[in-house]
């Protein structure tokens, strides 16, 4: 058995290294508990050998995390979040923290060699990445593991490969039960996945939404995504989107002042021609006729 040291790289604009880890190993896995200590903007990345869980407890200013080299997300509150990545994935991107007590707390594993039990039950299951993503029984077990290395006590290594193995069971009885392909019912989206997307979209209409980006909020690859979108919202992706952003250019031009380049930057378009061409198509009127016509 070799011993896990594995750990994630940051690179921070600062020279100084404005972090600190805390770290435990056991058999099969080790654990480490990262505390960003400054606001300053760092790149990240992991790839490995072994499996790869972290629970998050970051506020960020902006960012972008890539999944094997595609953006699968823009997501900035990442409190009380978990990302999983098996071994052979890469994750990768680029954090902007907001001021807050910010941290990560990693666990790295190889269940194959953490008991034989967990080898037995789970060494032939398809593991999956996800990125963000909640789970009540998992998130509690990782956050004890998190205190554990913030409070050290006299039990600590019993405890925390307690906390370990349980935390990997949970893992992979979540991957079992819920594979990536079955995470849409009947065809469409979870009420849950229909809140996490509306509010995502809100938060992010100013930007340039990919398919990616969507698709990797809600755990799904992209075909599957734009799939059941479809059937959950009655139309595709991008039409969705267009259509909000013409809805909150509609309540700019109705209750503002702003000029209209103003309005097109803030939902996204980048120019005015770009919103008069949007508007046309799905009001029939252009920015300023809306605006002239507007109710007094």
């Amino acid at each position: 058995m070799s011993t896990i040291r594995q750990k994630v790289a940051l690179q921070f604009t600062d020279a100084e290294k404005p972090y600190s880890r805390k770290r435990m190993i056991g058999k099969g896995f080790s654990t480490e508990r990262v505390v960003i200590e400054r606001n300053s903007p760092f790149d990240y990345k992991w790839s490995g050998a072994t499996h790869y869980l972290a629970l998050h407890n970051l506020r960020l200013a902006d960012g972008e995390t890539f999944l094997d080299g595609e953006r699968t997300s823009r997501l900035c509150d990442l409190g009380n979040r978990m990302t999983f990545i098996p071994s052979g994935s890469v994750i990768s991107g680029w954090s902007a923290p907001k001021k807050h007590p910010n941290s990560f707390t990693a666990l790295y594993f190889r269940h194959g060699e953490m008991s034989d039990e967990l080898s037995e039950h789970y060494g032939s299951c398809d593991l999956f990445p996800s990125v963000y993503f909640e789970d009540a029984a998992l998130l509690a077990t990782m956050q004890k593991l998190s205190g554990l290395l913030v409070q050290p006590g006299a039990d600590d290594q019993i405890y925390a490969e307690s906390l370990g193995l349980l935390a990997v069971m949970e893992l992979l009885r979540m991957q079992k039960a819920a594979p990536k392909q079955r995470a849409v019912s009947k065809g469409g989206l979870s009420l849950r996945q229909q809140t996490i997307l509306r509010e995502y979209i809100e938060d992010f209409l100013h930007t340039d939404i990919s398919l990616s980006d969507l698709a990797g909020v809600v755990g799904l690859t992209r075909f599957h995504f734009a799939r059941a979108f479809a059937v959950t919202f009655g139309e595709p992706p991008h039409r969705y989107v267009s259509r909000r952003r013409i809805d909150l250019a509609r309540q700019l031009l109705q209750d503002t002042s702003l000029g209209i380049n103003e309005i097109a930057e803030k939902v996204g378009l980048k120019t005015a021609t770009m919103l008069s061409r949007h508007m046309r198509k799905l009001v029939g009127v252009t920015p300023s006729q809306f605006r002239r016509d507007r109710p007094l």
